[in-house]
């Protein structure tokens, strides 16, 4: 890889990172539980980040997708592909680099993607103070 091609990949990847931390605080502000931050794309290579949230009825995991989706469009960012949304057991939002998972608490203890992936690091994230 060239220099100016690896510079470039990681500027993409310090800009994934970013995605993946707002839409963290995103659902922080909603008051998802459990919220982490899975750095994946050294195993998928299709995508840079998991962000996994616990919420505690599909109301709130529709308010939740529906405020990343508008947080997205102001950021420059967006949403690819969305599943789930009518049923608001898990929601999944692929955001090209960064994949957001909106889990009530039984569907995030059945699939357990935090063991799933557990092998891959967690980034550290802290919510915004007001």
């Amino acid at each position: 890889m060239t220099p100016k091609a690896a510079d470039a990949a990681r500027s993409a990847l310090a800009e994934a990172r970013e995605r993946a931390l707002a839409c963290a605080r995103v659902l922080s502000d909603a008051r998802f539980r459990d919220i982490s931050v899975v750095q994946v794309g050294a195993v998928l290579q299709v995508v840079d980040y998991f962000v996994i949230g616990t919420g505690g009825a599909p109301r709130q995991l529709k308010s939740a997708a529906d405020a990343l989706e508008e947080r997205l469009g102001v950021t420059g960012g967006r949403v690819l592909g969305k599943e789930g949304y009518g049923e608001g057991r898990w929601v999944l939002l692929d955001c090209g680099d960064v994949v957001v998972h909106l889990m009530l608490e039984e569907a995030r203890g059945y699939y357990d993607l935090d063991n799933l992936w557990g092998d891959c690091p967690r980034v550290a994230w802290a919510a915004e103070s007001s």
